[in-house]
Parts: C-alpha cells; sequence; structure tokens
C-alpha cells in the first residue's frame, strides 16, 4: 500500500486502501462504522477480516449517482471550466 497524506489523493484502479496503523483497525468506532454499511458499490472490494478496499475500477456514472442527489453532469461542467 502506498502511504498518502493529503486527502484530495487521487486512487487508480486496483490500489488497496487501509488504516494507517494497526492499532487503528481495533478502534470500536471505525470497525462498528465499516461493519455497518452492508452493501458496497460494486466498483469497491471490501476485505471484513483485515479491513482494506480494493479500488477495482472507475464507476459508471450510474453508479456515482444512483441513490444520491447527485447532478454529475455539473460535475463535469466544472471540470471542464478548470481545463
Amino acid at each position: 500500500m502506498t502511504k498518502v497524506k493529503i486527502p484530495s489523493y487521487k486512487v487508480k484502479r486496483e490500489q488497496k486502501i487501509g488504516l494507517k496503523k494497526d492499532r487503528m483497525k481495533e478502534n470500536k468506532l471505525i470497525k462498528n462504522s465499516l461493519e455497518q454499511n452492508i452493501k458496497f458499490p460494486s466498483f469497491l472490494d471490501f476485505d471484513r477480516e483485515k479491513l482494506i478496499i480494493t479500488y477495482l475500477r472507475y464507476p459508471s456514472a450510474e453508479e456515482v449517482s444512483l441513490g444520491n442527489n447527485i447532478d454529475t453532469s455539473l460535475i463535469i461542467e466544472w471540470y471542464n471550466k478548470k481545463i
């Protein structure tokens, strides 16, 4: 796993995401929060034993906006203005 210190880090396909220290894996608040989320999106794989998420692929626009009130066209428009 790559260690990062910035929240805006861009995760790449097949990259693993985990907790920084082993003692954080035993934190009841973190563990309970992760275990409550029963359904993970299909573009993520969650190893409940090791508490590691693998970023499998980029999500489709439908997966990002599904169940959320997110207008992805506004996000695309904003990024197009940045380029």
